[in-house]
């Protein structure tokens, strides 16, 4: 069962009170906040892969002569990004809330789903663990086969972004690895590091660098960045707001057109990677009704779930850089 009714119990013990009072005292988790999306472009897809693909023309300039000598040619890489079918499974009793101190979550109606409990434990618990889930999975997650009629890890749902640059840097060898070191735990070197990661990455891509406006990595690394701009030059750093309706911001890296982003998925990466903008992808197919949830009782039993279709990827791997870093 997701929420425990006989800790409650346990807790508390077997007494009601029929006012506010209760709800007042039933603290629910507090979640992170779920923004790895927010450095993603969203796209429908047509089925269960996206093809990006790269277009390039070789040399086509050449000497004048009078005979037509034919040269360049253009190629075409593609680029599969794949998505995979997530879902979520819950089903709880609430009868066990009879006499209990959370029976203000019940009332008399003999469809359980229609008890006040159902609505609570959805809106409250479920749906926000859902979204933490997703967004976590959508950066660590590496794709595992589920066991039939076991319930799997939320990480092993799809494969992640992380998955996703390993591979492209490792296996197809089609996305650049520039070397940061482990991330320095002074402050002031770790921002050091990432300037001098900044300044490489902009002589080997002079073409791409100004449609790269974000490094993303971890909220902690972001903090220690703030920290050490803050040792090495006794100030603040600059910080960018997000939009008039958002309250994330983002941290100027001096001298530079580029921002440094805190992805709370990321928390615990040593990885950073810098995408053309809108080459990053937050990938769904089947979109009409995703995300909805069903809801059934089964005797006195109230079942919910819910499923989609989800990936990540980018469209062209060529068009990223990221560190050396595997985790």
């Amino acid at each position: 069962m997701s929420l425990t009714i006989t800790n409650i119990i346990a807790e508390y013990g077997a007494y009601y009170l029929g006012d506010k009072t209760n709800m007042e005292r039933l603290f629910t988790q507090l979640f992170a906040p779920t923004n790895f999306a927010s450095a993603l472009k969203p796209m429908d897809t047509k089925g269960n892969t996206y093809q990006g693909s790269i277009a390039s023309m070789s040399e086509v300039l050449q000497a004048f002569q009078k005979a037509f000598t034919a040269k360049g040619g253009a190629t075409f890489e593609p680029c599969p990004n794949n998505l995979f079918k997530v879902k979520a499974d819950l089903a709880e009793y609430p009868d066990e809330l009879d006499g209990q101190w959370t029976a203000f979550l019940r009332n008399e109606k003999i469809n359980r789903a229609d008890w006040p409990f159902v609505r609570w434990w959805m809106e409250q618990l479920v749906v926000p663990r859902y979204r933490k889930d997703l967004d976590r999975a959508q950066y660590t997650g590496v794709y595992v086969a589920p066991t039939p009629g076991t319930a799997g890890n939320a990480v092993d749902s799809m494969n992640g972004m992380r998955y996703f640059l390993n591979y492209h840097v490792v296996t197809s060898g089609r996305m650049t690895s520039i070397t940061t070191g482990t991330p320095d735990t002074d402050p002031e070197v770790w921002y050091d590091q990432l300037i001098d990661w900044y300044d490489t990455a902009q002589a080997a891509y002079p073409e791409l660098i100004g449609e790269m406006p974000f490094i993303n990595m971890s909220p902690t690394l972001l903090q220690r960045a703030k920290r050490g701009y803050n040792k090495k030059f006794k100030q603040s750093p600059d910080m960018e707001k997000v939009s008039s309706v958002s309250d994330e911001t983002f941290m100027k890296l001096d001298s530079t057109p580029v921002s440094l982003r805190g992805l709370e998925a990321m928390r615990g990466s040593n990885k950073i990677w810098m995408p053309v903008d809108g080459n990053a992808l937050d990938l769904s197919w089947m979109t009409k009704g995703a995300g909805e949830w069903s809801l059934e009782t089964e005797d006195r039993k109230v079942k919910i779930w819910t499923d989609q279709w989800k990936g990540v990827g980018m469209a062209v791997p060529e068009w990223c850089v990221t560190n050396e870093q595997t985790v």
